[in-house]
């Protein structure tokens, strides 16, 4: 897992990047929800989260060019 503050829309954001065991720990996202606010989770499914890190920047640079 990992935990990182951004600032997206000039508000404070906490980003958790999970892999799929880490997501099915529901009391784990439960408290990360309560001791922060603006939470986004990213799970990375069968993939290792370096892959889906990956194919999220791909997409978004894509949608950027796009519009």
């Amino acid at each position: 897992m990992k935990v990182q503050k951004s600032i997206i829309d000039n508000k404070t954001v906490t980003q958790v990047f999970l892999s799929k065991e880490e997501s099915e720990n529901k009391e784990l996202i439960k408290e990360l929800k309560q001791e922060n606010q603006n939470v986004v989770l990213f799970l990375s499914g069968n993939k290792n989260i370096a892959e889906s890190l990956k194919y999220m920047l791909q997409f978004m640079k894509n949608k950027v060019e796009v519009n």
